[in-house]
């Protein structure tokens, strides 16, 4: 924490001061774009438990209601006092909290709805004769050069996390899919050079037929794993 404390009203029993800065935190974003954050200041006294116990003031706790934080909804508040043990001493401390939730709507139609979009055009091509390979291809590359641009655009908005995100499970759906596209491509194109048309559309079928169950296989494996749901 980085912060300026100005002292305002000091009575007995009552200490009031006004705290400036920037307070870091470890924050989970597994559920990203749909998290949710708690966001608390803890203070801790310099006299230890014997000598000094905090009490709240809850008539008079909270935040302001004109406060605004673009994206997200502002929850309710909590306030709890513990007493936190070192090994030599013990301290009281106040814990202030409140969640902070992203906005699902937006977030909905700035990450994932963008995504879904771009792979329902990628696979479009499975309703396109075998034969058309030039835009079938072109289609298909294009698609995916702008399904890892918005993956990109998204990951750039949270800091190094060693996990996966909700997002990211979402990408590796589409990029599942838009192997399988490949893939299908590849092999009808092989069987076109070989004036093996009805095989090839009989492949198309069996490969758009596929999709579902590509979706359906591989969210049982991910969404359980390291995925909390708030």
């Amino acid at each position: 924490m980085n912060a300026k404390i100005e002292p305002s009203r000091v009575e007995p029993n009552y200490y009031e001061v006004r705290v400036k800065g920037t307070f870091l935190k470890n924050m989970d974003f597994r559920n990203y774009p749909f998290d949710t954050q708690q966001v608390t200041v803890e203070v801790e006294g310099f006299e230890t438990v014997d000598k000094l116990v905090f009490v709240p003031d809850t008539a008079a706790s909270g935040y302001d209601s004109l406060i605004n934080v673009p994206g997200w909804n502002l929850g309710e508040t909590e306030q709890s006092v513990i007493v936190h043990q070192y090994p030599d001493q013990s301290y009281s401390r106040y814990i202030f909290s409140f969640d902070i939730q992203r906005a699902a709507l937006s977030a909905f139609l700035k990450t994932i709805f963008p995504v879904v979009i771009i792979t329902t055009i990628a696979m479009l091509a499975f309703w396109m004769s075998p034969t058309n390979f030039p835009p079938r291809i072109g289609l298909a590359a294009s698609t995916l050069l702008a399904a890892v641009a918005a993956h990109l655009a998204a990951a750039s908005q949270l800091p190094p996390i060693g996990y996966l995100t909700l997002m990211d499970k979402v990408m590796i759906v589409a990029y599942a899919l838009f192997l399988n596209n490949l893939v299908s491509m590849v092999l009808q194109m092989r069987l076109v050079d070989h004036k093996k048309e009805e095989q090839a559309a009989k492949v198309n079928a069996r490969m758009r037929k596929l999709m579902p169950v590509i979706i359906g296989v591989i969210l049982t494996v991910l969404v359980p794993f390291d995925l909390r749901v708030v």
